[in-house]
């Protein structure tokens, strides 16, 4: 998976360069920019600090680790693999896979999610080390983010899936990973974190550098931390305890509400999916490229809808009654799934229920792209040029081949958008349309 997107910087030090490619769990302000301070106060200098914070948020940029890379491979192969590591670094766990969901359960500060950070604070002579301390504690911080019974996306693959749990927004949330939401929990993640690292420095004591404060006294800055709901609250905080620091220009990237605009503008597609399988043909690939060139740059909704069969996409809704499988529901959704996706701010997306039927916000998501207000659209978007191994090949279902796409548009790092395509009466059409959130 390669992502390429432009960012403007948000703030007039933010001069660092950094990895454009995004899919997270708590999102970037936790795992790189809290984490710095926190090594910074724990005793470690701010260029191993760096080092550390570079390799928490790593697991998120990795085209291996990544949970949206994980979670469509799984919902759309079902492979065990992939569902091991994702619960090995995103949902901590010692459950056997395959297995419920309710086995799966999550639990900050567990066994499993010590597990790895316990091995990375001992003795060690690697040139690595550092590396490794952050890496160790990426599941250890998702293990508060990702607390409780794992939400499996639409049903599908109930036995090795992993999403958002229920109780803390569900998979089509990204409730979980706002740190402003979770206050309390952040504050108790950074005293754990914290523990940790100044463990590693306990037995690697080369590591320590002159005059660092420790970590007896951070609850009431990280409490700050937690609390900064806007954009620019987390900015105005990064740049006063981190002065020093090259802030990480993508906290623009972040799913809180926008105070300033951004110009990314290319949509991409999660690459390095390709199987074992029948290979997608070329009218599957040009129909998928008409439709994301539609959707995305033409942004006509109207005629992308065109693209869906709205008889199969019914079967996604099969356990909402009060949804069903009519047109006069489903193709209004359609519109509203597409169009959000389309939404320069997406925190207003997701506080609008992230087009989930049953929000009580839902009926505010418009059928089409907006010039103004809430829903404002960006300029425009420019579509990925397709090929084969951007396909991922599917069990065939009725009969017919199935093909998998997974798409992430501009500034969007924590979502994927998957596009199952079948042919329908001889026409290559979407038969299902899935958000996958991390």
């Amino acid at each position: 998976m390669k992502k390429r997107t432009a960012v403007v910087t948000i703030l007039a030090l933010a001069i660092a360069a950094w990895s454009d490619e995004r899919v997270a769990a708590w999102e970037l302000d936790v795992h790189y920019l809290l984490t710095f301070w926190l090594a910074t106060r724990a005793g470690f200098s701010r260029r191993d600090a760096s080092e550390i914070a570079a390799g928490d948020q790593s697991y998120d940029d990795s085209n291996y680790h990544a949970a949206i890379f994980t979670m469509s491979i799984i919902a759309l192969t079902g492979d065990t693999g992939a569902a091991r590591s994702l619960q090995v670094k995103h949902f901590p766990s010692d459950a056997a896979l395959p297995g419920p969901p309710q086995r799966r359960l999550v639990t900050p500060n567990s066994v499993s999610a010590r597990l790895a950070l316990e091995a990375a604070t001992r003795p060690t002579s690697s040139a690595q080390a550092l590396r490794a301390l952050g890496e160790a504690l990426h599941p250890f911080q998702d293990s508060w983010s990702h607390q409780g019974v794992p939400d499996v996306p639409l049903g599908i693959r109930p036995d090795v899936s992993c999403a958002h749990p229920v109780a803390r927004g569900g998979w089509r949330s990204h409730d979980a990973d706002l740190s402003h939401l979770h206050v309390a929990e952040v504050v108790d993640l950074a005293r754990q974190t914290c523990a940790g690292l100044q463990q590693f420095l306990v037995n690697n004591p080369s590591y320590r550098a002159a005059g660092a404060p420790g970590c007896g006294d951070i609850d009431g800055i990280v409490n700050e931390f937690a609390r900064a709901s806007t954009q620019r609250d987390k900015d105005e905080w990064a740049v006063k305890y981190t002065a020093e620091e090259r802030v990480p220009d993508q906290l623009a990237m972040l799913t809180l509400p926008r105070l300033t605009t951004t110009d990314a503008r290319e949509a991409t597609v999660v690459r390095g999916a390709m199987r074992p399988g029948p290979r997608p043909p070329e009218g599957l690939i040009a129909a998928a490229q008409r439709f994301l060139e539609t959707w995305v740059e033409k942004f006509d909704i109207a005629q992308a809808v065109d693209s869906v069969s709205w008889k199969d996409l019914g079967r996604q809704f099969a356990d909402d009654p009060r949804f069903g499988a009519s047109r006069d529901k489903l193709i209004p959704w359609c519109k509203k799934f597409m169009t959000m996706y389309l939404v320069n701010d997406h925190a207003a997306v997701n506080a609008a229920g992230h087009g989930d039927p049953r929000a009580e916000r839902y009926a505010t998501l418009p059928e089409s792209p907006q010039s103004g207000g809430t829903f404002r659209a960006r300029s425009f978007v420019t579509p990925p040029r397709l090929g084969p191994a951007d396909f991922v090949p599917m069990a065939a279902t009725g009969g017919r081949a199935t093909f998998g796409l997974i798409v992430q548009l501009p500034n969007q790092p924590y979502d994927g958008v998957g596009l199952v395509w079948q042919q329908v009466d001889g026409v290559w059409k979407i038969v299902r349309m899935i958000s996958f959130i991390a």
